[in-house]
């Protein structure tokens, strides 16, 4: 700040005289206080301070003296403004006041432009439901080594607590998912601020594996039993770990490989009902499912067997029956007799009936082999329509579960 004066002397006519007097007129020019300012960003010099002993008007003018070349908004205004420089600079203007008659004076101001910091919140971060989250913004800097402040805000996404939101590393724990949370971190030198965000990903909460220990079946005794859990899955794609284990208290049999998904064991020598159940594991959950087992003796299937071998002829021999005649007897004749089919009709015909079961001597005898033999009959009955004497067909016969024939029968007379 710079004070010039000037001397006014004033005569006073009184009734003792003539008094004189002094009077120092002055002009002050303040160019007002440094400035610390952010790059790039519009400053404003203030001469407001400047002042005049009397109140008289005072002329402002501004010079740069120093630093980065700025254009000044007016070289004359008691506030002229610029625009700060892009990077960090120091710039001095000189303020000049003066005062019609008065010596003019003069003042400077220094304008230190900072650079703006660097915020860098960190990486996005993909999170499980319930962690820990640590947000980051260590990777912050400012380029004149100023020390900066910090804040966290959140500005998208389900609410969280920050430990703390003016810590460079807070931490939050993560809300059930799924979920995508933005934050935004704010850093300040002191003389600007800048900003950069982050986004947090929540993924939902791993689902439980899906044991599947199979379906319920049957097996035979001493047989070989697979076990087979390999149709069990995880939602999440993890890797599964299996165990098998017997649950029926008697009898003990010895799974080969229980950790296995697909294993076996062998059957005991006697009928039982086993019970096994499949354990499954990721890397979170358990599961389990169970399956029941049911041994039997093995069937003696004999009948298609000596059907076949044994069978001379089937034929409509009246109206709505079939004779099946065989070369031996049988001891029991066919469990179910299924579809039988008149030539050219569409629906199958039921039967009805059955005569002979163990078979019936018929009293004939049939060349077999060269070698005259008996006969024995089984003699069916059939449902519908009385069918014509040249009439043929077609019939399936099934013993249990094991065997399928198909028998083609003959018509009552030939053509």
């Amino acid at each position: 700040m710079w004070v010039g004066a000037l001397a006014v002397t004033f005569m006073v006519l009184s009734f003792s005289g003539i008094i004189e007097e002094t009077y120092a007129q002055t002009i002050t020019a303040d160019a007002g206080p440094d400035q610390k300012v952010a790059a790039n960003v519009l400053v404003t010099l203030d001469g407001s301070g400047s002042t005049h002993s009397i109140g008289g008007l005072i002329g402002y003018g501004w010079t740069q003296t120093s630093g980065p070349t700025v254009q000044l908004s007016s070289g004359i205004a008691v506030q002229p403004t610029f625009t700060a420089p892009t990077s960090s600079a120091t710039l001095v203007f000189s303020l000049e006041a003066r005062g019609a008659g008065l010596p003019s004076t003069t003042d400077t101001v220094t304008i230190t432009v900072s650079e703006r910091p660097t915020a860098n919140a960190g990486p996005n971060q993909q999170v499980a439901s319930g962690s820990i989250v640590t947000l980051d913004g260590s990777g912050s800097s400012d380029p004149e080594s100023d020390s900066l402040t910090y804040s966290w805000t959140k500005i998208a996404g389900p609410t969280v607590q920050l430990s703390n939101n003016g810590d460079v590393q807070p931490t939050f724990t993560a809300p059930t998912g799924p979920a995508t949370i933005t934050l935004r971190l704010e850093v300040d030198d002191g003389t600007s601020k800048s900003t950069d965000s982050v986004i947090i990903t929540i993924l939902a909460p791993p689902l439980p594996p899906i044991a599947d220990a199979g379906s319920d079946k049957t097996g035979f005794i001493n047989d070989i039993i697979t076990l087979d859990g390999t149709a069990s899955t995880d939602p999440n794609g993890d890797t599964l770990r299996y165990r098998w284990s017997e649950t029926s208290v008697t009898p003990e049999v010895t799974i080969d490989n229980p950790d296995s998904a697909r294993t076996t064991f062998t059957a005991p020598s006697e009928p039982a009902i086993l019970e096994f159940t499949l354990t499954v594991r990721d890397a979170t959950h358990t599961t389990t499912d169970d399956i029941t087992i049911t041994i039997k003796e093995r069937v003696q299937i004999r009948n298609i067997k000596e059907m076949s071998e044994t069978l001379v002829s089937a034929k409509i021999t009246a109206p709505n029956k079939i004779t099946m005649t065989y070369n031996e007897e049988l001891s029991t004749f066919i469990n179910s007799y299924l579809n039988f089919t008149i030539t050219g009709e569409s629906v199958p015909r039921n039967i009805t009936g059955i005569n002979g079961s163990p078979s019936i001597e018929t009293g004939m005898t049939t060349f077999v082999d060269g070698e005259r033999v008996k006969t024995y009959a089984t003699i069916l009955t059939f449902d519908g329509e009385p069918v014509l004497a040249d009439s043929t067909g077609s019939m399936y016969i099934q013993h249990a579960d094991h065997y399928l024939a198909k028998i083609d029968v003959q018509a009552m007379q030939s053509k």
